[in-house]
């Protein structure tokens, strides 16, 4: 490495920038793990029982729980959403270091 590939390394090296992506994994963790009792996650159980009530308003041509099913599949949008987002900012966080790989490669 280069003199000036150390100096934009050396620029880059935040340690809070790595830490904000342990957090950002630590709360996409924490909404996914089960619990200490084993029960799943909010996010799985209503997926689980977005599943159930699709079922059952398809199967049973359930007009009025229609509305329901699409509620639960807006609620469980918006919480993938904020997961995705926390995602993305680690990934960016990856990238912007991974971009200073210098060209010739030697490291």
């Amino acid at each position: 490495m280069t003199e000036d590939d150390w100096e934009r390394l050396d620029g880059w090296a935040d340690t809070h920038r790595v830490l904000g992506a342990v957090d950002a994994l630590n709360k996409v963790r924490g909404a996914l793990s089960s619990d200490a009792d084993g029960r799943p996650s909010p996010l799985l159980e209503g997926l689980l029982r977005l599943d159930a009530l699709a079922d059952e308003v398809i199967g049973d041509e359930d007009e009025a729980r229609a509305a329901e099913l699409f509620d639960l599949a807006e609620a469980l949008s918006g919480q993938v959403f904020t997961l995705n987002q926390q995602l993305e900012a680690v990934e960016a966080m990856l990238e912007a270091l991974a971009a200073l790989r210098p060209e010739d490669d030697e490291v």
